[in-house]
């Protein structure tokens, strides 16, 4: 059976914040392995055409001498909206203005995109598997390309800056102002090839000319010293087959964070801060930025050109050796990020007081509460290494300030956690070596001063029946 190209990266399922993963997971692992019903393809059949593409240029109804076919699973996009989710691991290349589909590499619904050089991409309607042989014609607009000037955010000419278009499964990454991979030679497998970043450069007076893109789902990245902007295709230069004549593109500002990490009142010193920008429009992931750095010895951090939107800031977790660093995020926060410099951030920070009840027992004698960082799931790629990171966090200096235990209960079932770090946490209830309930709760990163309200929980919990 051939692999369908996953739609949710391992980053995005890291900046999901861990009690939740699992369920990210499980609706990843949905879209990486087609179902038998909706997307597997055939490969125990024989190799019997299914689709006979002719491929004519609109103009001359000549035969386009060489072209790419790209096919594509449906992808339920915002709304229920039906998005083409391209798989570049089966673009083939043809020429003579024909090419013949087999039925063995054919999803039960499916969709065909043409590119040629110097044409707009084409796209077939969406097919069944299940109609059988179909004789389709496609004719492809010769294209002029979309033309436009890139603007800096003071209204000059945005000279050399670098436009990039991105789509399902051709995602771009930012590396400062400029797009991983751009002008790099075209790669040696073909579908290693669809996949790099379709990009051009503005002249000197920030003038560009770019293949005009078809695909709804296309996004558009500029990158430039002075700015950033992105947006849908459509939005920017107008639909596929009514591009606009001429565009302007102003861009915004960078963003830039300056941050400080603190556990309670010590400051995190030499603590490696990640930093995740994940883009999504009618698709996941279209445009992404990931840095690291470390904080000072007075555990501040900056972080600059990033794209004004949201963000995710964590601190992973070094290996026990102090060697590495492992997947493990704690803690986590989402802010968002102006166009320029915004206010300093507190990553960690001294937290507030967690306020609750235990609920559901006869007498709370004994009882005790424990106040825990999220645990990672088991079974999936990755978790060894997630809790080797969650077992680092533990056994360091800041583990006595995340990790509580033997928190006592009242005779009426209350409790009180003080100074609990912004973040997620689990709360167990525990006597005798047994867990009795449990909860979730989460501390605000807004909660450093200490006149905060406190956080107000309850754990239902239970005996076990003898």
């Amino acid at each position: 059976m051939l692999p369908r190209c996953g739609v949710v990266s391992l980053k995005a399922i890291r900046a999901v914040p861990m009690m939740m993963r699992t369920m990210v997971l499980l609706a990843a692992l949905s879209r990486w392995i087609p179902t038998a019903a909706a997307h597997a393809p055939v490969a125990m059949i024989e190799d019997r055409p299914l689709v006979v593409l002719t491929v004519l240029d609109e103009e001359t109804g000549r035969p386009v001498e060489r072209f790419l076919v790209v096919p594509a699973v449906p992808h339920a996009g915002p709304g229920g909206r039906r998005v083409a989710n391209w798989q570049p691991h089966l673009v083939r290349e043809s020429t003579g203005g024909r090419y013949v589909w087999p039925e063995e590499r054919s999803y039960e619904t499916f969709q065909l995109r043409v590119e040629a050089d110097g044409y707009r991409p084409s796209t077939t309607d969406w097919l069944r598997r299940e109609d059988g042989l179909r004789n389709l014609t496609v004719r492809l607009r010769p294209d002029h390309g979309t033309r436009g000037i890139v603007l800096s955010p003071d209204g000059s000419p945005a000279a050399a800056a670098t436009i990039g278009v991105a789509l399902p499964n051709r995602t771009l990454r930012l590396a400062g102002p400029t797009i991983e991979g751009a002008g790099k030679p075209p790669a040696e497998k073909l579908g290693d090839r669809w996949q790099q970043p379709a990009t051009t450069r503005a002249n000197a007076a920030g003038k560009f000319r770019l293949t005009t893109e078809t695909d709804p789902a296309a996004v558009v990245v500029v990158v430039h010293e002075s700015g950033y902007l992105d947006g849908p295709f459509a939005d920017l230069l107008g639909a596929g087959d009514r591009p606009t004549s001429f565009t302007e593109l102003r861009l915004r500002a960078w963003g830039r964070i300056r941050g400080r990490i603190l556990w309670g009142d010590r400051p995190g010193r030499d603590e490696p801060i990640e930093l995740i920008v994940s883009r999504e429009w009618l698709y996941p992931d279209m445009v992404g930025m990931y840095a690291t750095i470390r904080s000072g010895a007075d555990g501040r951090f900056a972080f600059r050109y990033i794209p004004p939107g949201g963000a995710q800031l964590s601190r992973l977790a070094p290996t026990r050796d102090g060697k590495g660093l492992t997947s493990y995020q704690f803690p986590m926060m989402h802010l968002d990020v102006p166009p320029g410099d915004g206010a300093e951030v507190v990553l960690g920070g001294r937290g507030r007081a967690v306020v609750g009840r235990v609920t559901g027992l006869g007498s709370c004698k004994g009882v005790t509460i424990s106040a825990h960082p999220p645990a990672p799931h088991f079974g999936f790629p990755g978790d060894e290494e997630q809790w080797r990171g969650r077992a680092a966090l533990q056994e360091s200096p800041a583990g006595a300030v995340v990790f509580r235990d033997a928190i006592p209960v009242a005779a009426d079932g209350t409790f009180r956690i003080e100074g609990l770090v912004p973040g997620s946490y689990g709360l167990m209830a525990h006597q005798g070596g047994q867990i009795l309930g449990g909860t979730s709760v989460t501390v605000r990163p807004d909660a450093g001063d200490e006149a905060a309200e406190s956080v107000l929980v309850e754990i239902r919990a239970s005996r076990p029946s003898r």
